[in-house]
């Protein structure tokens, strides 16, 4: 960042790692003697005073004079009927496991919540699996990074909720699949936001 704004004006990486990184890094263990701690300090000092000139460190506390009060509001939404259809019956499915109902609780809580969010989700998540399977099976391409994949696409359970078994198939209609009707959250979700357009409001959707 600095070498950004002031070329070279810390020295070198590898001047800025002796001088500073180094020492004060080393000053912070909780083994460190009392003599990397006063170097420590030292060292610290002398940054932040040649720093000081061009780098401002403010706390979020400075904005509140500048922003609207801000509010939160949780909203608790009740499934559709075709939600509670799906939902229903993973319960029973896992409800038919016995003992060993607890082994797959991760997996379980990623099927529960595709079907809460939009039945669609199930229909996105099987096809990127059995997509990678096809891909293991061919040995070739390149492979993708872990953050462009579905949380579930490493999905190993079998049985009848495997994410490579479209069970939910015969419980949806074509319909269910190309509209938002489905989930209660989706329509309430877009309800909002269409209002905030209305009132010129700034907005923005956390995943």
């Amino acid at each position: 960042m600095v070498n950004f704004i002031k070329p070279l004006y810390l020295g070198t990486e590898k001047e800025f790692a002796n001088l500073y990184a180094n020492p004060i890094k080393n000053g912070q263990h909780k083994d460190s003697s009392k003599k990397d701690i006063t170097v420590m300090k030292q060292r610290s000092y002398v940054l932040h005073k040649k720093l000081s000139k061009f780098v401002q460190r403010k706390e979020a506390e400075l904005l509140k004079t500048f922003l609207p009060q801000k509010f939160e509001y949780v909203l608790f939404i009740p499934m559709t009927a075709v939600q509670n259809t799906l939902y229903e019956f993973i319960l029973d499915a896992i409800a038919s496991r016995g003992d060993s109902r607890g082994k797959s609780l991760i997996t379980d809580y990623t099927v529960l919540r595709k079907i809460w969010t939009h039945p669609k989700v199930l229909e996105d998540a099987w096809k990127n699996a059995n997509a990678k399977n096809k891909k293991d099976n061919k040995k070739h391409g390149c492979p993708h990074s872990d953050d462009d994949q579905p949380d579930d696409i490493y999905d190993s359970q079998t049985g009848v909720i495997s994410v490579t078994n479209d069970w939910w198939r015969k419980y949806l209609s074509k319909k269910d699949l190309e509209t938002i009707m489905p989930s209660n959250k989706l329509r309430t979700m877009f309800s909002i936001l269409r209002m905030c357009e209305e009132k010129g409001e700034k907005w923005y959707v956390v995943k």
